[in-house]
């Protein structure tokens, strides 16, 4: 595959991706809206639902995490020493930040897990 034709499927593949995102950005306003609901009410069902749809987003957004840093390493083997240092660099920076980005994904993730352990922790009296 030409570098042409991998930009362009690439570049198809980000447009799904900021579909995925808007609708992301809906599950959590309505995610707010059920955590807005168990702060007024503490009904379990408002509860449930706010930490689902949290958790749902965390693990979508991981994989979309894991493929960005798939791109920014096969970016990486393919350019690394072939360019010019400064694209090198920048190279090096972006592979960096997509580790962190899917790092903090993880705990993220694992946040919300381990938070619906402890259900009500009465933090605001």
């Amino acid at each position: 595959m030409s570098d042409l034709e991998e930009t362009l499927k690439n570049l198809q593949i980000e447009d799904c991706i900021w579909i995925i995102y808007i609708f992301l950005s809906i599950m959590a306003i309505l995610s707010n809206k059920f955590e807005r609901e168990y702060t007024l009410h503490h009904q379990k069902k408002d509860y449930q639902a706010f930490h689902f749809l949290n958790l749902d987003n965390g693990i979508i957004i991981f994989f979309i995490y894991l493929y960005f840093l798939y791109r920014a390493y096969i970016r990486y083997k393919k350019e690394h020493g072939h360019v010019n240092l400064k694209k090198d660099i920048l190279n090096d920076v972006s592979f960096i930040t997509n580790i962190f980005f899917v790092l903090a994904g993880l705990a993220t993730i694992l946040v919300e897990i381990f938070s619906r352990t402890n259900e009500d922790m009465n933090l605001l009296g």
